[in-house]
């Protein structure tokens, strides 16, 4: 299951048995946190390398 703490800045995950499986804190600056609005479960092929050559290539413009 897939929780959003919104007020309290976080996201999390637990499995069937209660045991969470990961969280993450929305970190503003030390010692606040921004508000989560929701979260969500993407596809598998949205891995780290994808979201990496997304940064690399923001701002590059292709020629016509």
């Amino acid at each position: 299951m897939l929780i959003t703490e919104s007020t309290k800045g976080r996201a999390f995950e637990i499995d069937h048995k209660g045991a969470l499986i990961w969280e993450y804190f929305n970190v503003v600056d030390e010692g606040r946190l921004a508000l989560v609005d929701e979260a969500q479960r993407l596809p598998s092929f949205f891995t780290r390398s994808f979201f990496e050559e997304g940064r690399r290539m923001c701002g590059k413009t292709q020629a016509p």
